[in-house]
């Protein structure tokens, strides 16, 4: 037995997720500085964005709580190349890791689905 792909899946989203929040939040900012004439529909729909994007951490958390599945970052190799992290499940260690390219486009990808997805 091993760590399950579905879990690993949750490691990745317990690492893009705060990356995609932080990157909100640094645009919201820079949205707010801009000075448009309507701001108000660009800083509802990134403050919705970061919202949504919370909640999910949260239950991204309480299911790696349920099952026991830490994360932690290791290193950058090759001078940011690639970032290595150790995901340790049930007695189980195995190494990830992910091209800084890789990690760059997931966070994007995850922001066109939150920017994309208006509840």
């Amino acid at each position: 037995m091993h760590i399950k792909p579905e879990e690993l899946k949750l490691a990745r989203l317990f690492i893009y997720l705060p990356m995609a929040r932080k990157v909100m939040e640094k645009d919201l900012t820079k949205v707010n500085a801009a000075g448009f004439k309507f701001s108000e529909p660009y800083t509802e729909m990134i403050e919705g964005c970061i919202e949504r994007i919370g909640k999910e951490i949260y239950k991204i958390k309480r299911d790696l709580n349920k099952i026991g599945l830490k994360v932690y970052a290791k290193d950058r190799v090759q001078g940011d190349l690639f970032v290595r992290y150790l995901v340790k499940c049930r007695g189980f260690e195995q190494e990830m890791a992910i091209l800084s390219e890789v990690m760059k486009n997931s966070v994007r990808d995850i922001i066109i689905n939150y920017m994309a997805f208006r509840s």
